[in-house]
């Protein structure tokens, strides 16, 4: 892992833009899309954990499928001879040193990441949702997917020209590989060949239209050590020991309660009613004092082994750091933190990816047939 990948910001490119470019920015998707109210959330979709309580999702329309790069979710906005970034705590980064050779307006969803192998920067681009001034939201994601290789292909390495700098930092873009759903494997299989790092995989409706906001239709999946929680992280009275805390409603930040029980237990109480929830993270590195305050990801580690309160006993299974998150202005919110908490037991693995393949291909050929029977018909 390079220092690179660990200090990955959206600042490297730019800055923030001023309120004024921000409202100007905000007003001008506001319109395009027209949206009843002002813009103060991020408006990107939210994937949802793929479990078995949803996969049949995969067996009832066609989807794509693509491997979820672990960098930076943001929007590339490309207006007029500008280009701007914006990111899920919803401001925008005016991109320096690179101008685009246009009058229309492009924007499109996807992440940014630092390529290992070629020490550069890349923008994935995995939907569109401006093309040329026209919002592509309504069509779908064939339609979507071909007009942004149109645009990487044809249209960039054309326009896109980079201002000349002693400090400049740029990024090639390119659009990311989608498979139909049932030949996942394929991607499994060559994540090793990757040049950035990868956490897990992502699966888009095919027939649908893009959704602003809300917790769509789209999976994602994620190898059981990274299905992870963003937590803010706050010292305790007890040295070593760290306080998890997560949004409750109303916006106030609250913690999580976990006691020394079974993980079946846990699971059990966090499904109740109530209004506290503290989860703490162990650790003997006194460097840890470094993320006081900041929202990190963290994973359950059920062979972790940690010490009880008394310092006398060891419990098994615990909290373990991912990675800070700078992208992001809040931890999860108790909501979600409960349903992923519930849902550990119906999560998917790769042996039941196998067993689901067949079923995913054989009924997307047969829509395709009925498709086609209906066309000659």
């Amino acid at each position: 892992m390079t220092s690179k990948e660990d200090n990955l910001s959206l600042l490297s490119f730019g800055n923030y833009v001023s309120n004024k470019v921000d409202g100007f920015l905000k007003s001008l998707l506001k319109n395009i899309f027209k949206f009843d109210k002002d813009i103060t959330n991020f408006i990107g979709n939210h994937p949802v954990n793929l479990t078995k309580h949803n996969v049949n999702l995969l067996f009832e329309q066609d989807y794509f499928v693509c491997e979820k790069t672990d960098g930076i979710r943001a929007f590339l906005l490309c207006i007029k001879s500008e280009l701007f970034f914006y990111d899920r705590t919803n401001k925008f980064v005016k991109i320096e040193k690179i101008a685009f050779d246009s009058n229309s307006i492009y924007v499109f969803d996807g992440e940014i990441h630092y390529n290992t192998r070629k020490k550069h920067y890349s923008y994935a681009i995995f939907d569109m949702i401006i093309f040329s001034n026209i919002n592509f939201t309504k069509y779908n994601l064939n339609k979507r997917l071909d007009c942004a290789n149109n645009f990487v292909k044809k249209m960039w390495p054309v326009k896109a020209k980079n201002i000349e700098s002693e400090n400049f930092v740029g990024f090639t873009i390119y659009l990311k590989c989608f498979l139909k759903a049932y030949a996942f494997k394929q991607i499994l299989d060559n994540l090793s060949l990757l040049s950035h790092k990868n956490d897990g995989l992502i699966f888009t409706p095919i027939n649908s239209a893009y959704e602003f906001y809300t917790r769509s239709q789209i999976l994602k999946w994620k190898p059981p050590h990274l299905q992870t929680i963003d937590f803010i992280v706050e010292s305790s009275e007890i040295p070593f020991i760290y306080n998890l805390l997560c949004v409750f409603e109303g916006r106030q930040m609250e913690q999580m309660y976990t006691q020394e029980i079974t993980k079946k237990e846990k699971i059990s109480l966090l499904s109740c009613k109530t209004n506290r929830k503290i989860a703490e993270w162990q650790t003997f590195d006194a460097g840890a004092k470094e993320y006081e305050g900041k929202i990190c990801e963290f994973f359950y580690d059920e062979d972790k082994i940690i010490m009880g309160i008394d310092g006398c006993v060891e419990i098994k299974g615990g909290w373990e750091l991912y990675k800070i998150r700078n992208d992001k202005t809040e931890p999860n919110n108790i909501t979600v933190v409960l349903s992923q908490m519930n849902s550990v037991d119906s999560l998917i693995n790769e042996t039941d990816f196998l067993e689901i393949s067949k079923q995913i291909k054989n009924t997307m050929v047969s829509r395709d047939n009925i498709s086609k029977k209906n066309q000659i018909t």
